[in-house]
């Protein structure tokens, strides 16, 4: 199709969202998402494993592939019908046949919806421990320039560069609308920094894993900037603090539900071994627990209501009496909160 002038853009926007155009899209059926697809690039010879968690971050990730680039879906997936039934893919042959089977059984409404990183998940994000580029390509793989830099976010907006004890200085910041969220990187004429000083869109993100795309004013990425969680050596500041204190449930918020009631009267202690119990005057829950480097708190209880706290929790705050932790719930969901004080 060729529109030659924003006339004819309107007609045919119009018509669009009035359904008179025959589409070609997969309709009345979506990803159960998240789902796992491992993206082999072949110019760079690397392998890269995302976690897709919306439409919008598989789109970007096909929309940077290219002639002889290769994807794997890590199955089974589940796809849910316009019905709400479920169904379950467990190999190739099985989610075509899926997809075939529901591509003209209802015709779904294409209005857009939003579905972007909220700004506070990006903040806890890249302020949980400290980042290295492992890909920089700016019309060439300038990866290797990087590889003695390790990138400390602040959440007051600066950034500390540690390259061989000697630190450089940036700053960043977040933005964007409803169609992208963008990350801004600015640092000065400091060589070879300057050349990751752009205003990123957020393509995909993964627990430990953020990949950046540039465009240059064109339609496609032109520039790709993936950045990986490196965290710090050395004596785990989380550890020890768990460790020195009991500890009480202050606040426990999922899906904006208010539950810290379920943990009134336990009382939780974190020993070595990774051990830990929860106990009140009727019972004591044992469970493990992992601390990442002072970044993540993962925990395990196998019964209720401690069973609830099972996961894979981002810290946001630390001091000796209080510790703040999250665990992001995907683009456009307000995060899981808990907070445990001394007790």
């Amino acid at each position: 199709m060729v529109v030659n002038n924003r006339d004819e853009l309107e007609v045919w926007t119009e018509q669009c969202e009035k359904g008179l155009i025959e589409d070609d899209d997969i309709e009345c059926i979506d990803f159960v998402y998240p789902i796992t697809i491992a993206f082999y690039d072949s110019g760079r010879e690397q392998l890269f494993n995302y976690t897709i968690s919306s439409d919008s971050s598989l789109f970007a990730l096909l929309s940077i592939s290219g002639p002889g680039d290769y994807f794997s879906i890590e199955f089974p997936v589940q796809m849910v019908l316009s019905d709400g039934m479920v169904l379950t893919a467990n190999d190739n042959d099985e989610l075509e046949d899926i997809i075939d089977m529901a591509e003209d059984i209802c015709d779904e409404e294409d209005d857009y919806e939003a579905d972007i990183l909220e700004d506070g998940q990006l903040i806890s994000f890249l302020t949980a421990g400290q980042w290295v580029v492992t890909v920089f390509y700016d019309n060439e793989d300038l990866s290797s320039n990087y590889v003695d830099y390790q990138f400390d976010f602040s959440v007051d907006g600066n950034i500390v560069v540690d390259f061989q004890s000697n630190p450089l200085n940036g700053t960043w910041q977040t933005g964007g609308d409803n169609e992208q969220f963008r990350l801004d990187l600015d640092f000065d004429n400091q060589d070879p920094l300057d050349r990751l000083n752009q205003d990123w869109d957020i393509i995909l993100y993964t627990n430990d894993k953020i990949m950046l795309g540039h465009s240059g004013g064109g339609d496609n990425y032109s520039d790709f900037l993936v950045l990986e969680r490196e965290f710090p050596s050395g004596d785990d500041e989380l550890e020890t603090v768990l460790k020195a204190k009991t500890w009480v449930v202050d606040e426990y918020v999922v899906s904006d539900t208010d539950k810290t009631s379920d943990f009134a009267g336990f009382t939780i202690s974190f020993s070595d071994q990774g051990l830990t119990s929860a106990t009140d005057q009727n019972e004591t829950i044992d469970g493990t627990w992992l601390s990442v480097s002072t970044a993540f708190l993962v925990l395990d209880y196998p019964d209720a209501p401690m069973d609830q706290l099972e996961g894979e929790w981002l810290v946001t705050g630390i001091g000796p009496s209080e510790i703040s932790l999250q665990i992001p719930r995907g683009e456009g969901n307000d995060p899981d909160i808990l907070v445990l004080v001394a007790n």
